[in-house]
């Protein structure tokens, strides 16, 4: 079987207040809160690979406005 294809089992066990804010989220986009938790659990994933990049940063840009942000992550090791 492909390692795509494999399917491992995870109970989380989540407060109320932030599955009802995944199920809003998930409500809004016509999805699932399963579907919802994969898709930051990838990005996370992603975002996460950035971190171990050097001089890596991340723009964000809203209302015309554009903000950029330094990506480190206290709980790794200094890059040398």
């Amino acid at each position: 079987m492909d390692e795509l294809q494999q399917i491992k089992r995870y109970n989380l066990a989540i407060p109320q207040i932030l599955y009802d804010e995944l199920e809003k989220v998930a409500k809004a986009r016509s999805l699932k809160v399963i579907d919802i938790l994969r898709t930051y659990i990838e990005f996370g994933l992603w975002f996460d690979g950035k971190l171990d990049q050097p001089e890596t940063s991340l723009v964000l840009k809203e209302g015309g406005k554009e903000k950029e942000l330094i990506l480190f992550s206290p709980m790794r090791k200094a890059r040398t």
